[in-house]
């Protein structure tokens, strides 16, 4: 089947040929497991052993950990399965076991992903709403009273996020959009520095990347770079 294979990876991302082969060949679930990092001794009692010199005894007792190699993303196992591997301090091992606990209810097993999973829910509930406003009951719009502000209102965040996609809105020359949802920030269209209003029509989402970009294209390079320093 190799040709079919290779006619699917054409011109597919790396990540989209990792999802393919876990289609093509899945692999079971893992176990959920926690368990302490293995540690070694200090740089400096290695090299005075190395010496040929009787070792001193550690002048710390804080172990230096032998992290495994990371992973920075989840990997595909199968369709719509992956795995994820992180390390976590004593603090949120902390939370997580008072977690398990308190949700042993719902949850007998105590199984972290799925506590994850519930986590994550109320996360992204918690900063969607802070980011783009988005909620189940928005709040009627009140007008301010006073001078002009920078703030976007919430009504035009939600809208924009909405419309947007929660990605980066802007296209090059060729017509290609950048589509990214790393650092979303709202963009005036025409700069409210220069009278830009707060219009959902004058809004698009900008990754950060894009957004200084169109900035030094209206202000300058030296000027953008100035305000930032500042």
């Amino acid at each position: 089947n190799h040709k079919e294979v290779l006619r699917r990876a054409k011109h597919r991302s790396m990540r989209e040929i990792e999802r393919l082969i876990a289609e093509l060949a899945p692999k079971p679930d893992v176990a959920s497991s926690i368990r302490a990092l293995p540690t070694k001794k200090p740089e400096s009692q290695l090299l005075t052993k190395e010496a040929g010199e009787n070792p001193s005894p550690p002048q710390s007792t804080t172990p230096v950990p032998v992290a495994p190699k990371s992973l920075s993303r989840p990997v595909p196992l199968a369709p719509k399965r992956y795995k994820l591997q992180v390390t976590i301090g004593e603090d949120t091992r902390g939370k997580l076991e008072e977690l398990q606990a308190l949700l042993s209810h719902q949850i007998p097993d105590g199984d972290p992903a799925k506590i994850l999973d519930r986590a994550l829910d109320v996360l992204l509930a918690e900063t969607k709403k802070k980011k783009a406003a988005l909620t189940d009951k928005p709040r009627a719009s009140r007008t301010r009273s006073g001078g002009k502000t920078r703030k976007v209102p919430a009504r035009v965040r939600r809208e924009v996020f909405k419309r947007d996609e929660g990605r980066c809105a802007f296209v090059d020359a060729e017509g290609r959009r950048c589509g990214s949802a790393w650092q979303v920030e709202f963009h005036h269209r025409n700069p409210y520095g220069r009278g830009g209003t707060h219009d959902v029509e004058n809004i698009e989402l900008r990754c950060r990347g894009h957004n200084q970009y169109e900035a030094e294209l209206e202000f300058g390079a030296g000027f953008m770079a100035g305000r930032r320093a500042s």
